[in-house]
């Protein structure tokens, strides 16, 4: 895989991560949460992390995925809901 970097956000704000939440591509979470340059608690241009995004939307095996990293702030506020 070659990027020059993964935690850019795109023309929507979005980063590699968010997406991933989002859509629930657990492969892709992990593969991307291997790369030194992503953030996990990185909000977008909203103000979401990507434990936000894969909540909102019941993904549920991302969401587990986050929840087992350590830098995960689960009391971002985003996460309030």
């Amino acid at each position: 895989m070659e990027c020059d970097d993964a935690d850019e956000r795109d023309v929507s704000g979005y980063m590699p991560l968010a997406w991933a939440a989002h859509n629930g591509h657990a492969a892709v979470m992990e593969i991307l949460l291997g790369r030194a340059e992503v953030d996990s608690d990185k909000p977008d241009d909203f103000g979401e992390i990507s434990l936000s995004h894969a909540a909102w939307f019941g993904r549920e095996g991302v969401v587990k995925i986050l929840l087992m990293r350590e830098e995960v702030n689960l009391d971002w506020p985003s996460n309030d809901g």
